[in-house]
């Protein structure tokens, strides 16, 4: 009760308060002892339910915020969250708010989603971190839980940077964006827009960094800035190989304009999308 009550406070303080505009009912012995909690829109109101197996799902706040957030999505874009990769993205906001809730309390393993439910005999959990590195452009979604951390990555990166009251504000202001096929990159450009309704743009090319940094958007390249455009002529530069054959040292221009010499023997710059002193884009994978 505590946590989320806590939780619609900081929506209200955000300015969405009325994102779920009714009181929820709770059930915290959900599921005959089954280790599952849910939100069911299917009620009148809709309710939230949490099961008993393993660990009491109600006990860890990462479940309770996660499953609310399912109840503000669908308060913000009812009846969309339908096609595959549309539901693994509604997860991966559900585990976002869920993340950067235990952030608020404890710096103690806040990386693991379901610090206290998960990461343990009965259930191995979710991260917050993309471990695996994975880029957007070619993941196949077969559920709703799939490649759900690149995502949660990103948007991490930007409460690192920004704060939680800002990066928070910015995904719920996102939310009223959603539709039955918003894609990954989709929602990206949506915490942009959200960014400029809400700051005029001041964080922009950080946050289009961060999402760059999987590929989910490509920073500063125009109308080229979907994650799902070709790379056909572009250099890779992975790990510490050096892909401009014999050349001493190039000259590369980022998503904002400014240049650096990068050198063989020098260290690489963070990765994303740039452009060569020559004209070649270059993208930097980690």
């Amino acid at each position: 009760l505590f946590h989320l009550h806590a939780w619609k406070e900081r929506m209200t303080a955000l300015g969405y308060g009325s994102m779920v505009p009714y009181s929820i009912p709770v059930d915290v012995n959900a599921y005959g002892g089954a280790d599952q909690s849910a939100f069911d829109y299917a009620t009148n109101p809709p309710r939230l339910y949490f099961g008993e197996g393993g660990v009491d799902d109600a006990e860890d706040p990462d479940v309770l915020v996660h499953e609310y957030g399912h109840a503000m999505c669908y308060g913000a874009a009812p009846g969309t969250n339908v096609s595959t990769q549309r539901q693994a993205l509604e997860e991966a906001i559900c585990d976002y708010f869920a993340v950067s809730w235990s952030r608020e309390w404890s710096p103690n393993r806040w990386t693991d989603v379901f610090t206290w439910d998960g990461h343990n005999s009965f259930w191995s959990g979710r991260n917050a971190v993309n471990s695996q590195q994975k880029m957007y452009p070619g993941l196949v979604f077969t559920g709703p839980y799939s490649h759900t951390a690149v995502m949660v990555d990103a948007l991490v990166r930007g409460r690192q940077r920004l704060g939680g009251a800002v990066m928070d504000g910015l995904v719920m202001e996102a939310l009223y964006s959603l539709t039955a096929n918003t894609t990954f990159a989709d929602f990206a450009q949506a915490v942009l827009h959200a960014d400029t309704v809400k700051y005029a743009g001041a964080h922009a090319a950080g946050l289009r960094l961060d999402f760059g940094t999987w590929h989910i958007l490509t920073p500063g390249l125009g109308d080229d800035a979907s994650a799902n455009s070709a790379h056909s002529g572009a250099l890779i530069w992975a790990s510490e190989s050096w892909p401009f054959g014999d050349d001493a040292e190039v000259l590369l221009w980022d998503a904002l304009g400014r240049h650096r010499v990068v050198r063989p023997s020098g260290p690489r710059p963070e990765p994303g999308w740039y452009v060569s002193g020559a004209g070649t884009r270059v993208l930097v994978i980690p």
